[in-house]
């Protein structure tokens, strides 16, 4: 049993984060023990080294595989996606992590709007630190 959920998101790296940011959730957020992002069945990626870019990050956090995930990339700092996918419960979790790993590379102004079966929670980088509202 799960929890559907819809995730939007608006990601503005800071200049010259973005790597940074890859870097970040490739030795912390995809290590993180208890997690499950089993990349051969769960994801089109076979292993962590495939993972290359922000947007690979994305696809493998909000199950592109499921088909749901749009994600548009207006220019080199800009990361917007909308994504609805069956996960866990516990999901959830994974999805604030992946904004508050993320949140030291972001700019003020970030956030992502997290629908679950019930409620929403939105997080947003203000005066440089994430915030849950």
């Amino acid at each position: 049993m799960g929890t559907c959920y819809v995730v939007d998101g608006k990601l503005k790296f800071k200049k010259d984060f973005v790597k940074e940011g890859l870097e970040i959730l490739k030795e912390h957020f995809f290590r993180k023990p208890g997690v499950d992002f089993d990349f051969n069945s769960y994801s089109n990626y076979k292993n962590l080294e495939e993972v290359k870019t922000i947007e690979d990050a994305i696809k493998i956090t909000f199950a592109d595989e499921q088909g749901m995930l749009i994600i548009k990339h207006p220019n080199e700092l800009d990361y917007n996606f909308n994504s609805g996918f069956d996960a866990s419960y516990g999901w959830e979790g994974v999805i604030y992590d992946f904004f508050k790993y993320l949140s030291p590379c972001l700019e003020n102004g970030s956030k992502m709007i997290v629908y679950p079966d019930s409620g929403c929670t939105k997080l947003v980088i203000e005066d440089g630190m994430w915030k849950e509202m």
